[in-house]
């Protein structure tokens, strides 16, 4: 609990802090479709293991040192027999919103992957609906408030939401969203760090405007959330054209265009003679969006919200199914969203004229999830 120094120090004399955070979650899966299977309270429990930065890379003092980490979570969902239990690994990081003395208050935002014991199967577990792989994605948001014990020692209590999805790669697909309570604690073996590294002023960054061509390649079964199930695996091939602005050293902004095409779609038109032209055509969706980038070193954590300015299929299949009532199914039709990470292969902070990545993303309609997308893209 010693005074923490900020400023123009030597950061070679100081070291990132490794803690260890037990964690420990109660909470109950919400629900949120028809013939959900009955479940009584789901426990988490696992590790984080975290390090909080102190200033050694440009990006940590402009986001207030965060805490980084990877968190190791076991989970029983509170139905043995038809939901199982869960192991997930969650690169996740935190930020302190607020902060005086003793107390302070963090935000804790993590994704990565969760395997599952006992997904659905047509013959053996036919009640679970709500996971339908061994493999998911698992985003998680937390909430909590810190109270510092001791320069080692700090005690954490606090809510979360945990959300479970296979971004519609295997059928059934409704997902898991759970609210939990959480208690933890951080353990800092050597002391929570004194002091921080603190560039005195802001260094350039580029500013141009840059035009980005990104394509990108998904996966999904063309489905409802829960049926047919054992359907075949289509590719969607992803083309995005956008303008990015440097708003800050750490911020940037996208507007462009997105266009999908599905070839889950053309079986569908073809298959069932939906068209009788421009069937190609008519397997594009047209998205008109725009976004924020999150800069932290090479990495770019990015969330993307769009509009469907052509979406033919979808709509008219909506209406063949009688679909079209409705706020949900009206904001499915409408809306698209992107959420995920890239990763610069040059330092996006240097003037280059190329600006090459790799990325990796959840596309999704509205709130439901679409296609996970593997992609390569270039800024000039």
């Amino acid at each position: 609990m010693s005074n923490i120094t900020i400023g123009q120090v030597n950061n070679s004399d100081i070291k990132n802090s490794f803690f260890v955070e037990p964690v420990f979650q109660v909470g109950k899966i919400l629900d949120i479709y028809p013939d959900f299977p009955e479940r009584g309270a789901a426990f988490f429990t696992g590790v984080n293991l975290s390090w909080q930065t102190v200033g050694k890379n440009w990006w940590n003092s402009y986001y207030k040192f965060p805490q980084t980490g990877i968190l190791l979570l076991y989970g029983s969902l509170g139905n043995k027999d038809v939901l199982g239990s869960n192991v997930s690994i969650i690169p996740n990081i935190s930020f302190k919103l607020v902060s005086n003395n003793r107390f302070s208050l963090e935000a804790l935002l993590g994704m990565g992957f969760s395997w599952f014991n006992k997904p659905y199967d047509i013959v053996d577990n036919p009640e679970n609906i709500v996971i339908g792989s061994h493999i998911t994605n698992i985003t998680i948001l937390s909430f909590n408030g810190i109270y510092s014990v001791s320069k080692k020692f700090e005690i954490v209590l606090g809510v979360s939401a945990q959300h479970y999805s296979n971004g519609h790669i295997q059928i059934p697909n409704v997902g898991a969203n759970i609210p939990a309570a959480n208690l933890g604690f951080k353990y800092f073996p050597g002391g929570s760090p004194d002091k921080y590294f603190s560039p005195d002023s802001i260094f350039y960054f580029d500013k141009k405007l840059k035009f980005v061509f990104r394509m990108g390649m998904g996966i999904h079964e063309f489905a409802s959330p829960t049926i047919p199930v054992g359907g075949p695996k289509y590719p969607v091939y992803v083309a995005s054209a956008y303008l990015s602005k440097r708003l800050s050293v750490i911020t940037n902004i996208i507007f462009g265009l997105q266009g999908n095409y599905y070839t889950s779609y053309y079986d569908f038109i073809t298959s069932n003679n939906f068209y009788t032209d421009n069937q190609h055509q008519k397997s594009i969706r047209l998205i008109a969006f725009g976004g924020v980038e999150m800069i932290m070193g090479r990495f770019g954590f990015l969330f993307q919200l769009g509009l469907n300015v052509y979406n033919p299929f979808y709509k008219d299949l909506q209406r063949l199914n009688e679909n079209t009532s409705g706020f949900k199914n009206f904001t499915k039709s409408l809306v698209s969203s992107k959420l995920g990470a890239q990763y610069y292969i040059l330092n996006p902070m240097k003037t280059t004229k190329l600006k090459p990545f790799v990325g990796l993303f959840l596309n999704g309609n509205a709130g439901q999830a679409d296609f996970f997308e593997v992609s390569l893209g270039c800024g000039f």
